[in-house]
């Protein structure tokens, strides 16, 4: 994704469509490998902030929320997206908005957004337009956005406060020091693994050579025997006579 290399901050919003539903490998095609090569691509291209539009529900199990995991395991499938880029490096800023389906833009006029940390809603409803709204204070705010995880929904009780003012009402989950210690430690994970996967593929050939030699020998030994068998009667009759 060549076209990544001048961007410092990447938004997705991307998710399986409502006509997609009878279609199995959706979540997994769009909600979870897509958005995890979207993810790695902005990570090797320098991108600085990743803002990623999830779900309620999405990291913990709690009704109503986890219903949509009927929806062929998409709520998994979005936490692998959201795990991928927590492991990534980059400064995340994970968005899980209740539902969308029926507010409509003016829902903000006696609906108040609300920002609570992770896994601690899994129902409400919040519009479109709020969402939006929020997802571009992060952006352009991103020292308030970074390294959080917020859930979203809209309540007639909740008081009415700035887009920035909500950013900032949850701590930073991990610092930019912590991140780049576990980004060290799985690279090493990873070059380890790789160097085990290597080692018993080299392992595995020295296990096919050493039983193709013992199929051998078994071939000579039992060629060895029937030629032992022949001679000794080939012996026999000679004694006989």
């Amino acid at each position: 994704m060549a076209h990544l290399a001048a961007a410092a901050q990447v938004i997705c919003a991307v998710g399986a469509a409502e006509s997609t539903t009878l279609d199995s490998s959706a979540p997994r095609r769009i909600d979870g490998d897509g958005t995890i090569s979207l993810i790695e691509a902005a990570s090797q291209s320098g991108v600085e902030q990743f803002v990623l539009v999830t779900s309620l529900g999405t990291g913990k199990f709690g009704f109503p929320a986890a219903a949509l995991n009927l929806f062929w395991g998409v709520l998994t499938q979005k936490r692998r997206a959201e795990e991928a880029l927590e492991r990534s490096g980059m400064n995340y800023c994970i968005v899980r908005p209740g539902g969308m389906e029926r507010p409509k833009d003016d829902y903000k006029l006696t609906h108040n957004l609300t920002v609570k940390p992770r896994d601690s809603v899994f129902g409400g409803q919040v519009s479109r337009l709020q969402v939006a709204e929020l997802v571009t204070a992060a952006v352009l705010n991103p020292g308030l956005a970074t390294n959080k995880c917020l859930e979203l929904v809209a309540e007639t009780t909740a008081p009415a406060r700035s887009l920035e003012d909500l950013l900032g009402t949850l701590p930073t989950e991990i610092t930019k020091e912590e991140q780049e210690q576990l980004a060290e430690i799985e690279a090493e994970a990873r070059k380890e693994l790789r160097s085990a996967k290597s080692a018993l593929a080299a392992a595995n050939e020295e296990l096919a050579i050493s039983a193709d030699k013992v199929a051998q020998l078994s071939d000579a030994l039992k060629e060895a025997k029937s030629n032992e068998k022949e001679v000794r009667g080939e012996v026999a009759g000679i004694l006989r006579e």
